[in-house]
């Protein structure tokens, strides 16, 4: 778990840098809600459509920030179940290439709502030593409906989540709108 024994967060948006502080956490399912002092736009949860096997969907993250420019990075790929490990209905299988720097990113349809966040891809080593082959593209995503009822035990975010349906967007303005979303994370233990 991320921020567990951190000891100073900090996140960063396009522009600049701000200390967070811990709103709440949920271990269980790798959650946290963290507060900077800036004003941001954040994705709509996808939590009352059905999502489709073989859907389009992307994230946008900072996969190895410390090989590459600190710069967003897209990736997409495709629904591949509507499950995760062992059939858990709180997750769904995705087949984008997501390395750790895409931990904690949205999971975003091709109309720019988070349908869920990417919190889980299989090691390379144990996978190989189980199949004899290595994982490729099967990375675990938490659906929006859990972490609304995450964001819902907090009256301090409840508050602020955006309840309206957003605007219809074409897939480069969901991209766009995704990119202006994410921000790094730079947990100090």
């Amino acid at each position: 778990y991320l921020i567990a024994n951190a000891k100073r967060i900090e996140v960063r948006t396009g522009s600049a840098n701000y200390l967070a502080r811990v709103v709440k956490s949920d271990p269980t399912h790798n959650l946290a809600l963290l507060h900077i002092k800036t004003r941001s736009t954040p994705l709509h949860l996808g939590i009352s459509r059905a999502v489709a096997l073989g859907e389009p969907v992307f994230t946008i993250g900072f996969p190895s920030a410390r090989a590459k420019a600190i710069e967003p990075k897209f990736t997409d790929g495709k629904i591949t179940s509507l499950f995760g490990r062992q059939k858990d209905p709180r997750f769904y299988q995705a087949s984008l290439p997501a390395l750790p720097g895409n931990a904690g990113g949205a999971l975003v349809d091709d109309a720019g709502l988070a349908i869920g966040m990417i919190t889980f891809r299989p090691g390379n080593l144990k996978t190989f030593n189980l199949t004899g082959s290595l994982p490729q593209n099967v990375n675990q995503s938490l659906k929006s409906a859990q972490i609304a009822a995450f964001l819902a035990r907090i009256p301090e975010a409840n508050a602020k989540i955006p309840i309206n349906r957003p605007p219809k967007r074409t897939y480069p303005q969901a991209i766009a709108a995704a990119q202006a979303a994410t921000v790094l994370i730079h947990v100090q233990p």
